[in-house]
């Protein structure tokens, strides 16, 4: 599981190669509405013409961006941007049920990456700009871990578009509406309870968690902050029935698999999340959104992140390869130039 937005690659190589532009007229977008709640499969617009060249396949769901290979099935792709239309309306009445957080996402410029699979991640994360792998604005989604019903994936049955949508609403759109509540990388009362929830404060997991713990992450690579996060998803996923048919399977992360458990366990997480003042979703999406999305109005034109040009990694290989091999035939040439001159 990822844990972060898009982790940042550094290169340090000699030359640079400025990245080909990759975006399409509003006009020319191609949109297939799929049913009657008005989520769309698009070419990629104007807002994210700086992934054209990494990603095909474009849905956006108020305001917020999808974006996905060519390798990524239109059915799993579809059934991501239901879940993502059902977590931020939960109501179905066709309206954001926390506007304000919704806002805060678009304004950040909130993206789901979808590579096809895992090891396709890498490669695709050497054709994006390299600012936008400095902001971290978006989260991973592999198509082969969302699940739609009937389906299986890497987890099996297990659909993790459950987890990582939900992680990019707390990150770009709670954390940033209410950081002093849900903002992970502060002091904020959800890091509190997720300390609490661990058994004390760890910037590392620590070799044994205390008895006391009833989550016990031990990813090595999550840091305090990223198991804020993940005790975040854990709760609200748990209170909503989620996890109950997976209790043996997640014991060893998360303990209180039912409702009734972590009511028990935690009803601090219970109170906050329960709170109506966060309009936090009530209902655990299943993919099948029944509202209906307005035509969305961010497509075109934008100086948002992601609708810049800009240098990728797989541009400084290409553009350093480029230049050594320049470098190397002209210092051939002169050294060949060098030994006629002196043989003469």
């Amino acid at each position: 599981m990822r844990h972060t937005a898009v982790q940042v690659l550094g290169f340090l190589l000699l030359a640079v190669v400025v990245a080909c532009g990759g975006g399409t007229s509003e006009a020319d977008i191609d949109t297939n509405v799929v049913g009657e709640n008005g989520i769309a499969i698009r070419e990629l617009p104007p807002a994210v013409g700086g992934l054209g060249g990494a990603f095909d396949q474009y849905v956006n769901v108020f305001g917020v961006h999808i974006v996905a290979t060519n390798g990524v099935p239109r059915d799993r792709l579809l059934h991501a941007a239901n879940v993502m239309a059902q977590y931020l309306d939960n109501d179905r009445n066709s309206l954001p049920d926390h506007p304000m957080v919704v806002e805060q996402m678009v304004t950040h410029d909130a993206v789901i990456i979808m590579p096809a699979t895992q090891s396709d991640a890498l490669l695709l994360y050497l054709k994006l700009p390299l600012h936008m792998l400095r902001a971290g604005v978006g989260q991973e989604l592999y198509g082969e871990e969302t699940v739609p019903p009937g389906q299986a994936g890497t987890f099996g049955r297990f659909d993790a578009s459950l987890e990582e949508i939900l992680h990019l609403i707390q990150n770009a759109g709670y954390a940033q509406a209410y950081p002093e509540t849900f903002d992970s990388t502060h002091e904020s009362e959800l890091l509190r309870l997720s300390d609490q929830a661990r058994g004390g404060t760890f910037d590392a997991p620590p070799a044994t968690y205390p008895a006391e713990a009833w989550f016990h992450y031990d990813d090595e690579t999550c840091d305090r902050a990223c198991n804020a996060d993940e005790y975040f998803y854990w709760a609200l996923t748990t209170l909503l029935g989620g996890q109950a048919d997976r209790c043996d399977e997640i014991a060893r992360e998360w303990e209180p698999c039912t409702a009734e458990q972590l009511r028990k366990v935690d009803p601090e997480i219970v109170a906050l999340l329960t709170d109506p003042q966060w309009k936090l979703p009530t209902k655990l999406p299943d993919g099948s959104y029944q509202g209906v999305l307005p035509e969305p109005q961010n497509l075109g034109d934008t100086p948002g992140l992601l609708a810049r040009d800009g240098v990728s990694p797989l541009n400084l290989i290409i553009g350093g390869a480029v230049a050594v091999a320049i470098g190397t035939v002209l210092a051939v040439l002169w050294y060949r130039r060098r030994g006629s001159d002196g043989a003469e």
